[in-house]
């Protein structure tokens, strides 16, 4: 997502949430495909303990979703959407998990997650903090339902404002934090400690821990 797209900007307001705009299914198979190269990134950068809950917030297509299974088959996890689109791809492309109770996908805002305090030792926000509405108050959110020595994962394709600004003129609602400011956000949030890790790409995943 860090070079400038050629798509029309009702389409790319789907960026935002699947279903704003036409092509939203086309933008949730697309999500699906590019946001590969960051999965495959982040992908050994962190454990998932067995039988743990995971969480996915801003899940989309529901592709990372199946890769969190997969990274740990006895997990079960959870993935919330603000789009209802979202949720009923999410829930097709994992078919299989979710009849065995090994996927669950919910509609829900991180700003009010329906989840119990501290229920999973996993979180990840891949791709999706470019429009939560209040960083530290969401980051908050989270922590509340992170396990004591639990982690929060949050990655992105790019926190170069500059290089998103063709994005952010055309997705309403979109902002561009830079990994300086969600480390203060985090901290603000509670989060005791923090690693980053900076691809060769200059995608950017950094790992909070409370």
């Amino acid at each position: 997502m860090a070079t400038k797209s050629s798509l029309p900007l009702d389409v790319l307001q789907n960026c935002a949430c699947p279903g704003a705009a036409y092509g939203a299914n086309f933008t949730l198979k697309k999500m699906n495909r590019s946001h590969r190269s960051l999965i495959d990134f982040t992908r050994k950068l962190y454990r998932i303990p067995p039988q743990a809950q995971v969480l996915d917030i801003g899940c989309g297509g529901g592709a990372h979703l199946a890769k969190l299974l997969k990274k740990q088959p006895t997990a079960t996890v959870y993935g919330v959407d603000i789009s209802p689109l979202s949720v009923r791809a999410s829930l097709n492309y994992n078919k299989k998990a979710v009849r065995q109770g090994r996927i669950k996908v919910l509609q829900a805002s991180v700003e009010k997650l329906p989840f119990a305090d501290a229920q999973f030792q996993v979180v990840t926000a891949s791709e999706t903090v470019y429009f939560w509405p209040d960083l530290v108050a969401n980051f908050r959110e989270v922590a509340r339902v992170l396990a004591p020595g639990g982690l929060f994962m949050v990655c992105v394709d790019s926190d170069d404002p500059q290089a998103m600004a063709p994005y952010m003129a055309r997705i309403t609602g979109m902002r561009t934090f830079t990994r300086y400011q969600l480390i203060e956000a985090a901290q603000h949030a509670g989060f005791k400690d923090y690693r980053l890790q900076v691809s060769k790409q200059n995608q950017v995943c950094l790992l909070f821990y409370n």
